[in-house]
């Protein structure tokens, strides 16, 4: 599932790679992103992953200021 704004979305089949048995074609499991090219799927794994660490810090943040 993938989310804008809270609100589920579809993704746009013209992104996705339509030929699975294609070398050159990546799977983010996660999200069941697939993605041409190795360097493309490097860098929306790079971005998802800062994304995953700001909300993580912004919560334990939160947690230290109320004091949880």
């Amino acid at each position: 599932m993938v989310l804008l704004n809270r609100k589920e979305v579809q993704l746009d089949g013209r992104e996705l790679a339509t030929d699975t048995t294609d070398r050159n074609t990546w799977e983010i499991k996660e999200t069941g992103e697939r993605i041409s090219g190795y360097d493309n799927y490097l860098k929306r794994l790079e971005f998802m992953e800062k994304k995953y660490l700001l909300v993580k810090l912004l919560v334990e943040t939160l947690f230290r200021i109320l004091g949880h």
